[in-house]
């Protein structure tokens, strides 16, 4: 369920959904990313009305920009989406593991002036460039 904050009504309830990152959109409403059940999938949500604007398949970790305009999304690799389309802008491939044969990112944040923070399997921590 999305309650508003300040007075604690049910806004909606999402349908098999975690949520992970809320931002506002340029429309007034608000974009709600979160996991599908027990998959490696994420989907965005528009607030209040619940309805669904995509899904974001092999991604499991994802964060907003500070203007809500981008999400950085993180699964075998990282891709920054467009967050009114879903539309692909940038990818890359991050976070390999050698001694285990595992690619992954397990965490991912975009910073206050827009770097992205990512961790992986490989236990590192690495900082991007704004896109």
């Amino acid at each position: 369920m999305v309650f508003d904050g300040s007075t604690g009504q049910t806004l909606t309830t999402l349908a098999g959904g975690a949520p992970i990152a809320i931002a506002p959109a340029a429309n007034g409403a608000t974009r709600l990313v979160g996991k599908i059940g027990d998959t490696r999938d994420l989907r965005v949500w528009s607030i209040p009305d619940g309805r669904v604007l995509y899904d974001i398949t092999g991604a499991n970790v994802a964060d907003f920009s500070p203007d809500g305009t981008l999400i950085a999304a993180g699964g075998d690799g990282i891709r920054i989406l467009r967050a009114d389309t879903g539309a692909v802008r940038e990818q890359w491939s991050a976070h390999f593991d050698p001694l285990s044969s595992r690619t992954g990112v397990t965490s991912i944040a975009f910073s206050p002036t827009g770097a992205i923070a990512s961790v992986g399997y490989d236990e590192t921590l690495r900082l991007w460039c704004s896109p």
